[in-house]
Order: C-alpha cells, then sequence, then structure tokens
C-alpha cells in the first residue's frame, strides 16, 4: 500500500488530453521551394521598406503596448516563485502604562523581534502555480510575436498599396495626355465639320472621366501615406520621406513547409498551446487545493520589563501549522470542475486554432496560384484591347468605314484594363503577403522565450 503522502500527492497529476487535430501525417497541396526568412519583408528587395518595417516594430504602439503586456506576465512568474521562498519581517511594539503597584509608577516596555514563515510545498500546488504562470507568460509573448508580425504585413501592403496607387497616378496622367491630344483633334474636326459634335463631346467627356480617376487616385495616395505614417507610430502629418514610385518585383513563392512544423513555429499557435499549459497546470493548482496545506513559522523578539532592558531576555518560537479544510459545501470540487471545464474549452480553442492556420495556408497558396492565371489572362486582354483600339483609331483617323463610337469604346476598354493590370498586380503582391504572414514565426530578435522549470 502506498503511503499517505505518495497517494494524495498523486492525485495531483493531471496530464491535458491530446491535441484533437493529428497534424503529422498531413501535408499542403502546393509549395514553393524557397526557404521563408526570419525577417520575411526582405524577399521584397527593397531597402528603403526594410527601413520603414524596422521603424514600426520599433515604434508603434500597439506593438510596443503587447510587450508590455509580456513585462506584465514576466513580472507575475516572479511574484508566484516567491512563494518557494520564505517570508521574513520584522517587528517593534511597545507600550506605556501606569503600574499597579502601590507606587503606582509610570511603566513602558519596547518588543523587538523578527519573524520567518515558510508553506512547504507539499502537493506541488505553489510549483503548478508558477508552471500556470510561466504558461501565460510564454501565450502573453506569443501575441506580441502574432502582433508584430501582423504589423509587419500592415507595413508591406500599405508600401504595395502606395506603389501601386502611384503607378495608377503615372498611367492615368499618360492617359490624359492622349485623351486631351484627341480631344484636340476632335474639336478641330469638329469646327471643320468633318465630325458629329457628339463624338467631340464623347471624348470630352472621356477626358474628364479619366482627369475625375486621377483625383481619386490622389486621395487614395495621401490617405495612404497617413496610414503608413501612424503605423510607423508617427503623426498622419509625418509622411516617410522615401515614398515607393511603383510596385516592388513579386518574391518568389515560399517553401509552405509540412504543418507539423508550422504549427511548432506558428506564435498563434503556440500561443494557443500555452494557454492549454496553463489552464491545465490551473487543474493541478485546484486539486491540490483540496489536501492540507504545511506552513513553518518561527521568530525571534525580546520580552523585556522595561526600555532599559531592550538587551536582554530574547526568546526563540518555532511552530508548524497543518491547515486541512473539512466542510467548505464542495466549493473546492467546485472549483476542480471549473478548471477542468475550462482545460476542455482551450483543447477546443486549441483545435480551432490548428484548424484555421491550416486554411490559411491553403487559402493562401490558392489564391497565389490562382492570382498568377487571372493576372497572365488579364495582360492578355490589356495586350488585345490595346492593339485593337490602335487599330480602330488609326482606321477612323484615315477615314475608313469605322465610327468613332467604335474606337472611343475600343480606347476606353484598353485604357481600363491597363488599369487593371495594375490592380492585378497589387492583388497579386498582397496574396503574397498574406502566405509570408500565413507561415512566418517569431522574429529572431524577440524570440527569447524561457524554459522554465517550476
Amino acid at each position: 500500500m502506498l503511503p499517505l503522502g505518495l497517494l494524495l500527492a498523486s492525485c495531483t497529476h493531471h496530464t491535458p488530453p491530446p491535441p484533437p487535430v493529428d497534424v503529422e501525417p498531413l501535408a499542403f497541396s502546393t509549395s514553393g521551394v524557397q526557404p521563408i526568412a526570419d525577417h520575411w519583408w526582405q524577399a521584397f528587395g527593397d531597402a528603403d521598406l526594410d527601413a520603414a518595417v524596422d521603424e514600426a516594430l520599433a515604434n508603434n504602439f500597439s506593438v510596443r503596448a503587447a510587450f508590455s503586456r509580456l513585462e506584465a506576465a514576466q513580472a507575475l512568474v516572479r511574484q508566484s516563485r516567491a512563494g518557494l521562498m520564505p517570508t521574513l519581517g520584522t517587528f517593534v511594539t511597545g507600550s506605556v502604562g501606569t503600574g499597579q503597584g502601590v507606587d503606582n509608577n509610570l511603566r513602558s516596555f519596547v518588543e523587538v523581534g523578527v519573524e520567518a514563515s515558510y508553506e512547504i510545498d507539499l502537493w506541488g500546488r505553489i510549483r503548478g502555480q508558477i508552471r500556470g504562470d510561466v504558461a501565460r507568460r510564454e501565450a502573453t509573448r506569443m501575441d506580441a510575436e502574432a502582433a508584430a508580425i501582423a504589423l509587419s504585413a500592415a507595413v508591406v501592403n500599405t508600401w504595395i498599396a502606395l506603389g501601386a496607387t502611384r503607378e495608377q497616378i503615372a498611367l492615368l496622367d499618360q492617359q490624359i495626355a492622349a485623351n486631351e491630344g484627341m480631344a484636340e483633334v476632335m474639336n478641330a474636326r469638329f469646327l471643320y465639320g468633318v465630325v458629329r459634335q457628339g463624338d467631340a463631346l464623347r471624348q470630352e467627356r472621356l477626358l474628364e472621366q479619366t482627369r475625375a480617376q486621377r483625383v481619386e487616385r490622389l486621395t487614395d495616395l495621401e490617405v495612404l501615406e497617413h496610414r503608413l505614417a501612424v503605423l510607423l507610430g508617427r503623426t498622419p502629418d509625418d509622411t516617410w520621406s522615401r515614398p515607393p514610385e511603383h510596385l516592388p518585383a513579386l518574391p518568389a513563392m515560399p517553401s509552405a513547409g509540412v504543418p507539423l512544423d508550422l504549427i511548432r513555429r506558428r506564435p498563434d499557435v503556440r500561443a494557443a498551446e500555452y494557454r492549454v499549459a496553463a489552464v491545465n497546470a490551473d487543474v493541478a493548482v485546484a486539486i491540490a487545493d483540496q489536501f492540507p496545506q504545511l506552513r513553518i513559522g518561527g521568530g525571534v523578539s525580546n520580552i523585556p520589563a522595561s526600555a532599559q532592558a531592550l538587551l536582554t531576555g530574547w526568546v526563540a518560537q518555532l511552530a508548524a501549522n497543518l491547515v486541512a479544510p473539512l466542510f467548505e459545501g464542495g466549493r473546492r470540487r467546485a472549483e476542480v470542475s471549473r478548471r477542468k471545464a475550462l482545460l476542455e474549452a482551450a483543447v477546443a480553442d486549441y483545435g480551432d486554432t490548428l484548424l484555421i492556420t491550416l486554411q490559411e495556408v491553403e487559402d493562401a497558396l490558392t489564391r497565389n496560384r490562382r492570382q498568377a492565371e487571372l493576372l497572365a489572362l488579364v495582360d492578355t486582354q490589356a495586350d488585345l484591347a490595346t492593339r485593337a483600339a490602335d487599330g480602330l483609331q488609326a482606321q477612323y483617323t484615315g477615314g475608313l468605314d469605322v465610327t468613332y463610337l467604335d474606337a472611343l469604346s475600343a480606347r476606353t476598354t484598353a485604357q481600363e484594363l491597363s488599369r487593371q493590370q495594375i490592380d492585378a498586380r497589387r492583388t497579386q503582391l498582397a496574396l503574397r503577403v498574406d502566405l509570408f504572414r500565413a507561415l512566418a514565426g517569431p522574429l529572431p530578435d524577440n524570440d527569447d522565450s524561457e524554459n522554465d522549470d517550476a
């Protein structure tokens, strides 16, 4: 038969259930071959972009708040560890009063002492609390890492949007110049009675429509500049001095690896796993809290008869207290049940996080593959539309049997498809960012998690 102490101690051991999703045999549907770098945004090959992301990671207020919460969690771990150490304190008490003798003299005394106490962690309650706080700290660390990755992705996406918007403005400037030239030709031909007024007005309308689109892109540009400034921790008017003039080159498709490696790397998955460990430790603490607590205390003090005897009469005391719950109406058992239910919820949340993570990667891989196909089709359409517009315009100005409406419609379509090309390239780059973000792990400068053993 086991001794009573070992039997009770065994009751505090609680193993969490296994994760509800087995990812080890799984593989992603497709993948690139380029290994993903720790600072993944450097794959875009833009030194100014690298500098912008570095500034954001250093100065963005939301990320600074996330790492401040990590410091608070670290302090909580140190506070929990203090429970394994004895407490030591001093005290001074004094009294002044009238004696009860015949002389009725004024009597006084001063007592000075040192007290110490220490709880023997028989059932692992304190160590379980430490394990839980360590796991919560690591979950907070992973939350901060996830915030850093989200911020870097936001900076890169804003950078891409700025480049696309500037390309759109440059393209619109070219289209405005071309439309202005054609409008002058049409107005001159109208004055000579060669074309109808309606045709000249249609060309003017196309010109004004293109100018209006340029105004919209200028608005987008200013808003994006404000957004980038705030992401960098600046005021909106303190814009970046070296904005992109065009879209960056498309980085190579990163290697997705295997799902098992992904879940070991993704900060949000690791955070969910740490939260399971934390709640599991809470269950052990609740179980241990049902058993007696042994506390040893002692002290040294003087008990003088008067203040003049302060340096004499020192007394030492040593005591041990064993406190055990007898009847609490099932409160502690209910707490164990509550924490076990929370553990089941944390495991379910962990499983949900795993599935969502796998979905994000698969979705990103699919969208990257399909967007490449879509971009190729848009490029083909734009080329065909431009050739058709040039041909119809040449035929129209050459006096052949082509209506101006046909030529105008072809030119409008060609210009719209040229703008769609930029949008499609922007989308392709943004989808590549989504894939990098879905695969990214903690930044090496911040991933300094501690392996604490309580």
